[in-house]
């Protein structure tokens, strides 16, 4: 008869195994999983119910006969492991395949001429394309631009955060001087403590507001706007903020970039 401590035993560990193996899931589309560390093998029939949903799905296209496919495929595996290791990444991207010479009207809709091919698909609701990738096949390559992709995708959402008429005065108050930066400064201000200003163009001025007072007690207000950048970049790569914090940060992020690239209008004039 086993004793009570087996009994107490052997059901925690049952229990940590299931919470195990649940972590290894990550749902991509409503009904559809797949499995944390390997490599999603996809079809014509299954491609649509993974892709273009919750998490981003890079794809290597490939044919069986081909030789450089062989030889990359062990990397392929390696880099979807990598991405479990990788905070910022874990359920956030997954690695996946299509043989071609089986699926050739799903090669040919994503311009598959060659092989392997690699596509990045972004989540649902972006506004980006997918992308082909066409750089080094090291898996740090691979890691390297799932990566920038992903950062992307946050820099994306935290594009809600910006105000045109708040992007000229951040560009000019970073090209100017003392008098300039100070006018800029005061007319920020004035759209953040407007009371008939949306209650949103006033939080985003306070954040806009918040990195000229900053900017302007460096010694180098240059320098420093594009080491926040960089510091903000590695935060959201971190994988190790809040839901909340993430937001926060990526609207900050996305707003530095008012400061540090000519706002554009429709058409690409510049103002």
């Amino acid at each position: 008869m086993p004793t009570t401590f087996s009994r107490i035993y052997w059901l925690l560990l049952g229990i940590s195994l299931t919470c195990k193996a649940e972590d290894l899931l990550v749902a991509t589309k409503k009904g559809s999983t797949a499995t944390l560390g390997q490599v999603l093998k996809l079809d014509a029939d299954s491609f649509a119910d993974h892709v273009a949903g919750d998490v981003s799905i890079f794809v290597k296209f490939y044919a069986p006969w081909c030789g450089h496919c062989k030889r990359i495929a062990p990397v392929w595996m390696e880099f979807a492991q990598k991405l479990v290791e990788e905070p910022s990444l874990k359920h956030k991207v997954l690695a996946a395949e299509v043989n071609a010479d089986e699926n050739t009207a799903l090669a040919k809709e994503y311009g598959v001429t060659g092989y392997p091919t690699f596509v990045f698909f972004p989540p649902k609701g972006s506004s980006q394309r997918p992308m082909h990738y066409g750089g080094p096949q090291k898996v740090e390559d691979f890691v390297r631009f799932a990566g920038s992709r992903t950062t992307a995708l946050f820099l994306d959402r935290g594009k809600a955060s910006r105000v045109f008429a708040l992007d000229v005065l951040a560009w000019r108050f970073a090209q100017g001087g003392g008098d300039a930066r100070e006018d800029m400064m005061r007319r920020v201000r004035e759209v953040r403590d407007r009371d008939s200003a949306p209650g949103s163009m006033r939080a985003s001025a306070e954040m806009y507001l918040k990195l000229m007072e900053k900017s302007i007690k460096a010694e180098d207000p240059g320098k420093f706007l594009e080491e926040e950048k960089e510091r903000l970049d590695r935060l959201i790569r971190s994988g190790q903020l809040t839901d909340e914090k993430l937001s926060e940060v990526t609207a900050r992020r996305s707003i530095l970039d008012g400061f540090l690239h000519e706002t554009l209008l429709p058409g690409g004039v510049p103002l």
